[in-house]
């Protein structure tokens, strides 16, 4: 379990330099990150980030992935996730429903800026508790 050190969101400070601006710094990473959660078998479960994205960076350029155990989780690995993201709240959500043993792992989200030029990670635990 991490310490309460170890959970307080952190930012990277991106230095951009542009013609209008000599040098702007610029928040990226993690407002809320996941949280640990314990669910029946056959419930649902729900994990939620928020990030940090300044304005003046470029939404295009940001990469969101789902990992299970280091493995990246498509719609294609398992029908019984669902994303869903918040562009105007920088929420990102992965729902998995009917949850069973199999499910219970490490889930992180991996958030990355201008093809890896800076990315973050958060991860938490899913418990399935059996019947």
């Amino acid at each position: 379990m991490a310490s309460n050190d170890e959970r307080t969101p952190k930012f990277v400070h991106i230095d951009e330099r542009n013609e209008s601006s000599a040098n702007e710094s610029i928040s990226f990473g993690f407002e809320q990150e996941l949280k640990s959660l314990t669910v029946r078998n056959g419930d649902s479960a729900r994990f939620e980030a928020k990030i940090r994205l300044s304005a003046k960076l470029d939404r295009s350029l940001l990469t969101v992935e789902w990992r299970l155990n280091d493995q990246r989780i498509t719609l294609e690995t398992n029908e019984r996730y669902r994303f869903d993201s918040f562009a105007d709240e920088n929420l990102y959500r992965m729902d998995i429903r009917h949850c069973e043993q199999e499910d219970e792992g490490v889930y992180t989200i991996y958030i990355s800026y201008d093809q890896n030029k800076y990315s973050e990670e958060s991860s938490a635990y899913l418990f399935v508790d059996s019947e």
